[in-house]
């Protein structure tokens, strides 16, 4: 975990910090979904940000405080995404459902990671994913389930944290097993595949989840 002069450094607001922090992230983020995080170094990362090893220490602290930072802003950008979604809140769970899964597919190193992170009680990443994905995106997801039910959208019968537990595995699940599957399924999580993938999730949820047709329908 970066140490509190590190956390102090991500703080500055000067144009020059910005920019070099996101050309870090961005750099960052190419190289874990290529090489993962342990192929990943300090000095790709940083070459391909055209900037020296020194100022990834400088304002990460370790490649460790790195793969944090970015799993956090990878999370917020969907959690940002679906707060602003307007509209029917059947909208925003679309709105999730694509959001969520590209940017899964966009960080292919990331599945693996979210899958054992919630299989585990005490990881490296526990601060991160206590903060961004138990405090900050399972919440939002639960809300707009349940704001769904409330408005007649989805069936008010289930149980709402169980059906936004269906959904989160609905639409991580794939990115974990396809992978594997590859070859005796030949799928890709990419062009039309994934883009059928998604369009499937969204029916999927929809139709399992959707409210009872009326009597004699």
């Amino acid at each position: 975990m970066p140490d509190k002069g590190t956390a102090r450094r991500r703080g500055r607001r000067g144009r020059g910090t910005v920019d070099a922090q996101r050309a870090l992230l961005d750099a960052a983020r190419y190289e874990f979904a290529r090489r993962g995080f342990a192929g990943a170094t300090l000095k790709s990362i940083a070459g391909r940000a055209r900037l020296d090893v020194a100022m990834v220490r400088y304002y990460f602290g370790s490649k460790q405080g790195l793969y944090e930072a970015v799993v956090e802003s990878t999370l917020r950008g969907v959690m940002r995404k679906l707060a602003r979604a307007d509209g029917r809140a059947y909208l925003r769970i679309r709105r999730f459902i694509r959001t969520f899964m590209t940017m899964l597919a966009d960080n292919p190193w990331l599945p693996p990671l979210l899958i054992r992170e919630l299989a585990s009680e005490r990881t490296p990443l526990h601060r991160v994913f206590d903060a961004e994905f138990f405090g900050g995106l399972l919440p939002l997801l639960l809300e707009t389930v349940s704001r769904s039910q409330e408005v007649g959208e989805l069936d008010g019968k289930l149980d709402p944290r169980l059906a936004a537990q269906a959904l989160l595995a609905m639409t991580l699940l794939p990115f974990v097993l396809t992978p594997r599957a590859a070859p005796v399924l030949g799928l890709r999580l990419s062009g039309r595949d994934l883009r059928n993938l998604i369009t499937q999730t969204e029916r999927q949820f929809i139709a399992g989840a959707g409210p009872d047709p009326p009597p004699g329908d």
